[in-house]
């Protein structure tokens, strides 16, 4: 997991749906990521990867506090975020960005 870095910053807050905390990679392979966070009661969440920590592709409707993307291309930096959804998605929060990079090919 030392591949892991956070950058610690919200990109949005609601006092009335506070984000997801603990927010890692709980498994980190050659083409696969597996990302992990604490359950802080949401409906459902939303997770976003990006190559690049702008242009976020989202996987919505999430009930479990762990998801796992794989066909990852090895040695690649990726950018993850999560939106928690609130009160029948009347509130909404952001997560930190964590970046993780992918282990290289053998």
């Amino acid at each position: 997991l030392e591949n892991a870095f956070q950058v610690l910053s919200l990109t949005s807050y609601n006092s009335n749906c506070t984000p997801v905390i603990n927010l890692h990679p709980s498994y980190v392979g050659v083409t696969a990521i597996t990302i992990s966070w604490e359950n802080t009661g949401a409906e459902t969440y939303e997770i976003g990867i990006s190559d690049n920590g702008t242009f976020f592709s989202n996987t919505t409707g999430l009930t479990t506090t762990s998801y796992t993307y794989s066909e990852l291309d090895p040695n690649t930096i990726y950018y993850f975020r999560i939106i928690k959804s609130c009160n029948d998605g009347d509130y909404t929060s952001t997560s930190a960005i964590i970046i993780v990079k992918t282990l290289p090919a053998l």
